[in-house]
């Protein structure tokens, strides 16, 4: 046997153990026998972070393990995939009313805890830090039926 024969009949690695070699293995770190790869990207959805749109690079780039094609906020670090309502000063997850008033005029007028982004408290959608003028546009909203709060285009939680 010469060496040219030895190196094409090595056994090749099966890092994970499922009875696929790494090269013909969609996911060789991770055992999936079926081998499923639901959005064709030779990416097995055992270890694919967009199972439903084609990303053979899996980039993820606030590194939250959801791929930045299926990110709701691709350079933020967001695992569970949530997105901020609008007005939602207090981050209670409800319709925008009293108590997230109260948590904005704490916030600006008496150093009480910021909103948690600071985005969740830009009820004008300006962009900036919470201030006086949110506080006006969320109250002219809850009491007067002013314009709905308005979501930042930089804000993701």
């Amino acid at each position: 046997m010469n060496a040219e024969n030895a190196l094409l009949n090595t056994p090749e690695s099966d890092l994970d153990t499922d009875g696929l070699s790494d090269q013909c293995d969609n996911c060789p770190n991770l055992s999936n026998i079926a081998q499923e790869d639901t959005d064709s990207d030779q990416v097995g959805d055992s270890c694919d972070n967009c199972l439903t749109v084609a990303n053979s690079n899996q980039a993820d780039s606030d590194t939250d393990q959801v791929g930045n094609v299926c990110d709701i906020c691709p350079n933020h670090h967001n695992p569970l995939q949530q997105s901020i309502k609008a007005g939602d000063a207090n981050g209670s997850g409800g319709t925008p009313n009293l108590t997230d008033i109260v948590y904005l005029v704490n916030y600006v007028f008496k150093g009480g805890p910021a909103p948690s982004p600071s985005c969740r408290g830009d009820e004008n959608g300006s962009g900036g830090t919470p201030n006086l003028t949110d506080i006006i546009y969320i109250v002219n909203y809850v009491f007067k039926g002013g314009p709905a709060p308005i979501k930042s285009n930089v804000c993701c939680l």
